[in-house]
């Protein structure tokens, strides 16, 4: 019964400490990014390879090049459809959340 419990656990074919990563490295700074950026608009709202890398080693304490951030958290969650890669204007990629995956939002109002 324990496997087919963890069959259902990867059904979406990623793994659970990648989601955990998601929640609670990807979504807090991708919501503060969309409510502090004052980039061009036209670039779109998104998070670079370089400030996941330093997201996730204030809240998880895990130090990552931006290569093996890439290559284990982001490449399994763009293949799942969690996450989107576009390319802006300044020769970056900017990673963002599909909108099929509505996130959390902080409450500003006074």
């Amino acid at each position: 019964m324990k496997k087919k419990s963890n069959l259902m656990e990867y059904s979406d074919g990623v793994r659970p400490y990648i989601l955990e990563w998601l929640n609670e490295v990807f979504l807090i700074e991708y919501n503060d990014k969309q409510y502090t950026d004052n980039s061009d608009e036209t670039d779109g709202i998104g998070l670079t390879t370089k400030e996941l890398v330093n997201a996730t080693l204030r809240i998880k304490g895990s130090k990552f090049s931006t290569q093996q951030i890439y290559e284990n958290y982001l490449v399994p969650l763009i293949n799942a459809g969690y996450i989107d890669r576009v390319d802006n204007k300044k020769r970056q990629t900017l990673l963002s959340l599909l909108p099929r995956f509505k996130c959390k939002t902080k409450n500003y109002s006074m």
